[in-house]
């Protein structure tokens, strides 16, 4: 459809937000919440919706004092899949948020109208006190024990993430021997250079 001014428009059959991967997140940290869709694809034009979707997460405090907007996307779930399916999800992170707070998500995807209301909890600030004890052998199996804020109820799963930090070991006079060789020949760079001119 076009306007006198020939500007396109359309009009889209509002999709239908079924349910959240999650229902809160640590005030503190910016977590990525997945929301299942149906878009309505045999009414609506997924290439419109690519091309002009402004797709937008509200999170709102429920004396309505405080709003954060984040961007959200379409992305086919679970991530991965190919491009070549309808997208079935929108995906966006929380904001970052000012403490312990219950709150209301609503999602939208030409950023103006919103739809949703989901209800939202903002837990106190996840954080890690102390972990004990602090080495194990490499074999495994040792207890490890966390102390902190903002570790949710037995409802939700707690997820860890291990690793390993690798470094190298340097020889301390390779470097100091590295780092005169530089500043040496730098110096008769310069000496060199000037004698050009």
């Amino acid at each position: 459809m076009y306007t006198e001014n020939y500007l396109e428009v359309y009009y889209y059959e509002d999709p239908n937000f079924i349910r959240l991967s999650k229902y809160g997140a640590p005030a503190n940290q910016e977590s990525l919440i997945f929301s299942e869709v149906d878009f309505k694809w045999n009414v609506n034009d997924v290439e419109k919706f690519r091309k002009y979707g402004n797709f937008t997460c509200r999170f709102t405090s429920l004396d309505g004092k405080k709003v954060i907007y984040t961007k959200a996307n379409m992305v086919n779930y679970p991530l991965g899949s190919s491009d070549e399916i309808l997208p079935t999800h929108i995906k966006c992170p929380s904001p970052l948020w000012n403490g312990a707070e219950q709150a209301k998500l609503d999602i939208s995807c030409n950023g103006v109208d919103f739809l949703g209301d989901f209800a939202f909890t903002f837990s106190e600030v996840l954080d890690v006190y102390r972990i004990v004890p602090l080495a194990g052998p490499n074999e495994g199996l040792t207890k490890v024990k966390m102390y902190g804020s903002g570790f949710t109820g037995t409802k939700d799963e707690i997820y860890f993430k291990w690793g390993v930090i690798d470094t190298e070991k340097e020889v301390k006079e390779q470097v100091l021997e590295y780092i005169w060789n530089e500043q040496d020949f730098a110096a008769h760079a310069m000496v060199e250079g000037s004698e050009i001119l």
